[in-house]
């Protein structure tokens, strides 16, 4: 009898270090996934100017810190309020108006992350740098490049009030010839803020062309939050989806206010 407790009681502690180990997981899997949604969204997949208006910018010079460090304390940092961006050696906090004031919000980083910042003034052009995109970028262009079809690409970036436009120029060689092909985009996007209405909302997958609401397909239910769209599809039945930048996830336009 002593031997069947010592088994059960056993089995009862190895099961709850199991769930809790399930738990522990579950909850940092989705909080990595929250900080990589939220990375895409805020720096998006296209370098994009970054349109600052105020005199001062407070800034992380980040050539010494892991990319992981930077996107966790761009997020954290998010939550608590400062308008964050991520530029190629920069994690951007804020622009200011005052001085003392970006002096009390270099404080508050020293505070969370005991990272020295510094205010500097808005004199020169700062570009997001979407470091979720670009290891794909490098597969893709990778792979041409090995076959010989493309030597060289480039991005330009295009400034523009609150757009996300680019040209891309493409060289190829062949046969000891090499043209250049500039492809440039009909229209910028326009990107717009926007937020969801209500408390919870139903986050839609498109699965086809978007011609039919049976495209869309229902994927997750999230918490009530801000993001930036570019595009608004409206189904032949006459139901309209917003799309969340730079992803496949789509909210009801009932679901969303458009600022």
């Amino acid at each position: 009898m002593k031997k069947a407790l010592l088994l059960i009681l056993g089995l009862v502690v190895t099961n709850s270090f199991a769930y809790n180990d399930a738990n522990t997981y579950k909850e940092g899997f989705e909080a990595g996934l929250k900080a990589l949604k939220f990375q895409v969204a805020n720096d998006g997949v296209v370098p994009t100017k970054i349109n600052f208006s105020k005199k001062y910018i407070l800034l992380l010079p980040s050539e010494k810190i892991s990319i992981n460090d930077v996107i966790y304390m761009q997020y954290v940092a998010a939550k608590d309020d400062f308008k964050t961006y991520i530029t190629k050696n920069e994690l951007i906090f804020g622009n200011y108006d005052r001085l003392v004031d970006a002096q009390v919000g270099q404080q508050k980083i020293k505070d969370l992350f005991n990272y020295d910042t510094k205010i500097v003034e808005n004199i020169k052009d700062y570009y997001t740098y979407p470091v979720l995109a670009e290891p794909v970028f490098d597969t893709v262009a990778a792979s041409y490049k090995k076959d010989g079809v493309i030597k060289e690409t480039k991005i330009i970036y295009v400034s523009g009030a609150n757009t996300k436009s680019t040209s891309e120029k493409i060289i190829i060689e062949n046969d000891n010839k090499t043209k250049v092909i500039e492809k440039k985009p009909s229209k910028p996007l326009v990107i717009k803020n926007a937020e969801l209405k209500y408390d919870k909302a139903q986050a839609y997958k498109l699965n086809g062309s978007g011609s039919s609401s049976k495209d869309f397909v229902e994927s997750f239910v999230v918490e009530k939050q801000t993001f930036q769209t570019a595009n608004t599809i409206t189904t032949k039945e006459g139901e309209s989806f917003v799309k969340l930048l730079n992803t496949n996830v789509y909210f009801l336009k009932s679901d969303v206010e458009i600022k």
